[in-house]
């Protein structure tokens, strides 16, 4: 049963993302960075369902912050997806920043799926975060000030977060009773940077409207600190099932 609900919610994230406005981000894109693509959306300068193809490897060491649809910003739903033949595999996103490398402020419907065409069953976007290691910093990906209804499937995220933040962050509500509520982490890959240590791939501010998200089906792997850390005042609904926690190597010396 809960599988088939699972599924229904995919689904209904996959028809609210048929595109009216398509735009390249990458190198000899519409778009250099995912940030400025962002912030297209922000000031309304693109609107409606709008995609958002990634087309090349991109190093940017400034947060894309994407925030809610209310004027200027007026979009139904934001699909952002790999594209074209990546020598590797994957295309990379990658930072060097002491904070979040997407922000989703308020922003709802939003789907980064990892998948090029969307059907590849395999990570082919990493989002590579390598900010000095703080509590708070060498974010991934950050939901924030009621950041609903969004999917990220298929993402391959690698962060130097520790302690009680996380690679994937539930940040502050904003205290208007939605909250951080009714996203969804699919089949993602979460670990830490070659050079992170008390790495945490998925934590949560201690606030009950941090509430209804679920997360199935992941990899989180070497994580030194916490795997999921929800403290204890998040809010009710959480669904954590199929997912796999492990480490590739040893944990390093305590001496």
């Amino acid at each position: 049963m809960k599988n088939h609900l699972l599924l229904s919610a995919l689904l209904l994230f996959t028809i609210l993302t048929h595109a009216q406005t398509t735009k390249t981000v990458g190198t000899g894109g519409d778009y250099p960075t995912l940030k400025l693509a962002f912030d297209a959306i922000n000031t309304g300068s693109i609107t409606g369902d709008i995609t958002l193809y990634i087309i090349s490897d991109i190093a940017d060491d400034n947060t894309a912050t994407l925030e809610a649809s209310y004027a200027p910003a007026s979009y139904t739903s934001v699909l952002i997806q790999p594209s074209g033949s990546p020598p590797s595999g994957h295309w990379t996103l990658t930072a060097n920043i002491n904070g979040d490398m997407i922000a989703l402020n308020g922003a709802s419907h939003v789907t980064l799926d990892g998948q090029i065409g969307g059907s590849t069953w395999e990570s082919n976007l990493y989002m590579v975060n390598n900010g000095a290691e703080a509590p708070v910093n060498g974010k991934a990906l950050r939901f924030e000030y009621d950041a609903h209804h969004n999917l990220i499937t298929f993402v391959h995220f690698e962060s130097n977060c520790q302690m009680d933040a996380g690679a994937v962050f539930f940040g502050i509500p904003a205290g208007a009773g939605i909250g951080n509520s009714n996203n969804v982490i699919n089949q993602c890959d979460i670990t830490k940077t070659p050079s992170g240590q008390l790495f945490t791939a998925i934590s949560a501010v201690n606030h009950p409207d941090n509430m209804c998200n679920t997360i199935v089906y992941c990899k989180i792997y070497d994580w030194l600190f916490h795997g999921i850390n929800l403290p204890s005042s998040c809010g009710r609904g959480w669904s954590i099932e199929g997912n796999s926690f492990y480490q590739t190597s040893p944990f390093p010396s305590a001496a």
